[in-house]
């Protein structure tokens, strides 16, 4: 299974690329566990000591730097789960190739949009419903209140 939106997943060792549609910040993720082709990978949650991931934009083989000052970040879905290694820039409209060096055994990356807008405006909508529900309640109240005390002004003696 994937983990949310991917442009790409594969085994560092050999290698991947990646189809980056859209213009924006792009996250590079070690899955710490991943089942590729009926075959299961197991990773520690960060890159072996003196591994690198390498990227390279094609065409022209340009290098594209990665990120690695990035907060501590992890996802799953199932038994599935990733690691955040860093992130990059792309322009939309390329293919990265997807490489390492430095890895000891395969390891598994994938390559996910940054999503934080979508993320955010989900929280907003549901924050959203759960004020006006709020609202609604508090409303229906003070009308039942207001209702209630005119019954008993009408009849003082019921």
């Amino acid at each position: 299974p994937k983990l949310a939106r991917e442009s790409g997943r594969g085994l560092v060792k050999p290698g991947f690329t990646a189809t980056l549609d859209e213009p924006g910040k792009y996250t590079v993720w070690l899955h710490t566990y991943s089942v590729i082709d009926g075959t299961a990978y197991e990773h520690g949650d960060r890159l072996p000591t003196g591994a690198e991931v390498v990227l390279t934009e094609q065409p022209g083989n340009r290098p594209v730097v990665l990120n690695r000052s990035i907060m501590a970040s992890s996802k799953s879905f199932g038994a599935d789960t990733a690691v955040a290694v860093g992130t990059f820039e792309s322009r939309g409209g390329v293919t990265i190739e997807v490489g390492g060096t430095g890895f000891p055994k395969p390891a598994v990356l994938s390559v996910a949009p940054q999503k934080i807008g979508d993320s955010f405006r989900v929280i907003l909508t549901i924050a959203g419903i759960l004020i006006a529900c709020l609202f609604f309640a508090i409303v229906s109240l003070i009308i039942l209140l207001h209702r209630r005390a005119k019954m008993v002004a009408q009849n003082p003696g019921a």
